[in-house]
């Protein structure tokens, strides 16, 4: 968890870096640069004349990474899922749902502080009984149920494209760092940037980076789109640790990374959505299913006497 966080945090960092390198690419394309200097000399009379005049040409440059400056979750979506008809096309009202609208307040109060233990095990509750895009429920709220639980957006596209760019973030940190690693690959980006900047060889050191950036980009959309085909990716490629991950694995290591309350509500939502298509329970609210409760307790002291005492919770009508 804590290395998805980190990842997470220079995923959004490098991207960053490549809208700077575009930039500065950017700013040579179409410049004029001399590449022959103009040549004086002496003519017959021996005046000091003009010989040959200054060549110049354009600038012509592609930056690699232009075409992955779109950070968007829909843009992301669309580089890993080819076919868009693949995706869910369900969607919710969300003013209606628990985490959204104003809830019913009781006169009982309850207060807890989780563990970790116990936030494992509501995740392996959600692994349980939650859908998600690899494995949709069959439902006809919404089907991917741990993207809903992650994300709380109120379409299964919606959430499939913000769980899906996260991922990006983290398999794109990984990959840049392992791309670095890699000394063919290193190689290879100083020669084609030294290719492509003969005019402006000063740009060399930012093509080569701007380079390694788009196969990193390259690399993370590969990943992704291996994982939502139902495949495996590692998770610190650039650590070298043989641990290889499910698309679901990844999801559950960022539900593990959000906001237990947050958590809890959006599972809250999709319970009641679930009760809502049953027969009968179309108005189904969690906040409302209990209305009072009558708590009775027994006390007996040292003399052999009981005592009782009854406690009434009621929420309020």
């Amino acid at each position: 968890m804590t290395a998805a966080e980190e990842l997470l945090v220079q995923g959004e960092s490098i991207l960053g870096t490549g809208s700077a390198l575009n930039s500065t690419i950017e700013e040579a394309n179409g410049q004029e640069v001399e590449v022959s200097p103009e040549e004086w000399g002496y003519d017959e009379k021996g005046n000091y004349v003009l010989e040959k005049e200054a060549e110049y040409e354009q600038v012509d440059i592609t930056s690699p990474v232009q075409g992955i400056l779109d950070t968007s979750e829909e843009f992301i979506l669309s580089q890993a899922v080819s076919d868009f008809s693949q995706v869910s096309a369900l969607s919710i009202d969300a003013s209606t749902t628990a985490s959204n609208r104003s809830l019913a307040v009781g006169q009982g109060s309850f207060e807890a502080e989780g563990s970790l233990t116990d936030r494992i095990f509501f995740l392996y509750y959600l692994h349980t009984y939650m859908g998600n895009y690899c494995e949709p429920v069959d439902d006809e709220s919404l089907q991917y149920s741990l993207e809903y639980i992650l994300a709380g957006k109120d379409s299964d596209r919606k959430n499939l494209a913000a769980a899906v760019s996260r991922i990006f973030l983290i398999r794109m940190a990984d990959n840049y760092i392992v791309i670095w690693q890699d000394a063919d690959r290193v190689a290879a980006a100083e020669a084609s940037a030294a290719a492509a900047t003969i005019l402006v060889p000063y740009l060399q050191p930012v093509m080569k980076q701007a380079l390694l950036l788009y196969w990193s980009y390259q690399d993370s959309v590969g990943d992704l789109q291996t994982l939502l085909a139902g495949g495996k990716v590692q998770l610190l490629k650039s650590a070298g640790l043989d641990m290889e991950l499910t698309y679901e694995q990844y999801l559950m290591i960022l539900l593990l990374m959000t906001d237990q309350e947050a958590l809890s509500y959006r599972t809250m939502d999709l319970i009641e959505l679930a009760v809502r298509q049953t027969d009968g329970n179309e108005s189904f609210r969690m906040d409302a299913c209990i209305d009072s409760c009558l708590i009775t307790g027994k006390f007996e002291d040292s003399a052999g006497k009981t005592y009782t005492t009854d406690i009434e919770l009621r929420y309020a009508q």
